[in-house]
């Protein structure tokens, strides 16, 4: 049960973090191509 726990948080962990990453990735190739 507890590793299970962990694999869930991880996994959200993750989601969270492309959530964040992807958005701000776009950004910049956006601002470069501006440039």
């Amino acid at each position: 049960m507890d590793s299970d726990a962990k694999k869930a948080l991880r996994f959200m962990a993750l989601k969270a973090a492309i959530f964040i990453v992807f958005p701000a990735l776009v950004a910049v190739v956006t601002v470069l191509v501006m440039l």
